[in-house]
């Protein structure tokens, strides 16, 4: 009885999937909309969070401590190369398990924990290096201070160790569970929050409250790891945490991580520089207007992204099959993501400028103009998730690469110009002509191509005819060619009767 709990508890997790991965266009919808519901009710907690940590760590260390716990807990994130298109080869690989195999499934994950295991160990050695010498403090623009060289290494190796658990909410998003990925993510966040105020009631230092945000995020892909070990049988935290192990077994993922890489690193090339170009042509009120409406903006963008990346596995599993996807299948789930991108771009348009106005205390003036450039642009990114996901094979996202380093040079030029001309706006009506122009548009041709190949019916083979089954038997010096159990080919054998001890029939 004891050997069939397990079986039992691993069966209840697969049926657990199982819904969400019928064929048809509602699932790809439903997907969607389960990721889209569970991040905007999570967002408010993780906000919530966010904002009593920030309390407490002003309660604790002052303002001065608090700006270098924001520099701290930031700084990891301009790093742009983000997994190192880990997370592709794991998706893909998870997504097609049934015809890949588990185990295939399995020497991914651990390459890949391996490989961010390793970068991790990069982070640390370059974070303690500049520690020892004492550069961090002049990094981050404060004064020298003990305090700030130990908070900085400290965040650092944290973040470091645990990059290759973030791989955990890839396999959820995989096994179409990305709304159980979101649902840990907010977990992380509470406990981020309690060791937060763990902290303070020990009085610990400012070193302590940066590691917090880290220790949840490490949390919850260790939560997400242990639940997807559970669907589909493996001991997924224990092959991660042991990854980099001698004799693990591995596979082959560059060919995923390589391109993903430089679609990360173009795309934060294309977005990230806004703020810089603002300043050095506009002024400072416009980088005060661009960003505070943003800070709407994002979170929003966001919700689309989870949205996008819960089709991924879906998209990878059907991939080559009988039940792959039809341009029907994507029209309407495009409609879908398009419907909430006009949504969600309405409501920036119409309570934007209200909110930031409260916020900047009616200082700065921010124009309904710089909204609406931001709606156009969350439009376009929600039209080109359901394209771009189905491009997360090799050689599509080999061509999706060429298409954001083409967008990140368009993008770029096209900020400099607008942002002269008209301010503010510049930036997202430039990102929104780059993504529409260089990537939306040339995907489109990509996946409708590729869609029309897959729906074309190949011909059947045509039977050996009587000349060229005489030219095989000269070819062999007129031997009768014969098949595997020598009888001459083309010949029919009997089906053999199943013998008394259990032998099935041929």
């Amino acid at each position: 009885m004891a050997e069939c709990r397990p079986r039992v508890r691993i069966g209840l997790a697969k049926r657990l999937v199982r819904p969400a991965g019928e064929t048809g266009d509602t699932s790809y919808v439903g997907l969607a909309s389960a990721s889209l519901v569970v991040r905007l009710v999570t967002l408010p907690l993780t906000g919530a969070a966010g904002i009593i940590s920030a309390r407490i760590v002003v309660d604790e260390t002052g303002v001065a401590g608090y700006a270098l716990f924001s520099l701290v807990v930031t700084l990891p994130q301009l790093l742009p190369v983000g997994d190192l298109g880990m997370g592709a080869a794991v998706m893909d690989a998870c997504g097609r398990r049934d015809s890949l195999g588990i185990e295939a499934a399995r020497r991914t994950i651990t390459t890949s924990a391996r490989n961010l295991f390793l970068l991790g160990l990069l982070v640390v050695a370059v974070s303690a290096g500049l520690g020892v010498f004492g550069a961090w403090p002049a990094l981050l623009g404060v004064r020298e201070s003990a305090e700030a060289n130990a908070a900085a290494v400290v965040a650092f190796c944290v973040f470091g160790l645990g990059l290759p658990f973030g791989l955990g909410g890839r396999v959820l998003a995989a096994l179409n569970l990305n709304h159980l990925a979101l649902l840990l993510q907010a977990g992380g966040s509470a406990a981020a929050l309690a060791v937060t105020a763990l902290v303070a009631q020990l009085h610990g230092p400012t070193a302590a409250y940066c590691v917090a945000g880290f220790v949840g995020m490490g949390l919850a892909g260790a939560a997400s790891l242990v639940m997807a070990g559970r669907i589909l049988g493996l001991p997924l935290l224990r092959d991660v945490a042991l990854s980099a192990w001698p004799g693990r077994p591995s596979a082959r993922v560059w060919h995923f991580a390589g391109p993903m890489t430089v679609v990360v690193l173009a795309s934060s090339v294309a977005y990230s520089c806004d703020r810089v170009v603002l300043s050095h042509v506009a002024g400072p009120v416009s980088v005060a207007a661009y960003s505070a409406a943003a800070q709407l903006y994002g979170p929003l963008f966001g919700a689309v992204g989870m949205m996008g990346l819960a089709l991924w596995g879906a998209y990878a599993r059907r991939r080559g099959s009988e039940g792959a996807v039809t341009p029907a299948d994507l029209k309407r789930v495009t409609a879908f993501f398009a419907l909430v991108g006009l949504g969600m771009g309405a409501a920036l348009v119409g309570f934007g400028p209200l909110v930031v106005s409260w916020l900047m205390s009616d200082r700065i003036e921010v124009t309904t103009g710089l909204f609406v450039a931001f709606a156009l642009l969350l439009l376009a990114h929600a039209c080109n998730y359901p394209n771009a996901m189905l491009l997360t094979d090799p050689p599509g996202l080999r061509r999706l690469a060429v298409c954001c380093c083409a967008a990140a040079v368009v993008s770029t030029a096209l900020t400099i110009v607008l942002s002269r001309e008209i301010g503010a706006s510049g930036p997202p009506l430039a990102s929104f002509i780059a993504l529409v122009g260089c990537i939306y548009l040339p995907g489109r041709r990509m996946v409708r191509s590729r869609l029309h190949a897959d729906r074309t019916p190949r011909p059947p083979a045509e039977p050996a005819s009587e000349k060229s089954r005489t030219l095989i038997q000269k070819e062999n010096h007129g031997a009768t060619v014969r098949g595997p159990c020598g009888e001459p080919a083309g010949a029919r054998i009997p089906p053999r009767e199943p013998s008394e001890a259990g032998d099935p029939p041929s």
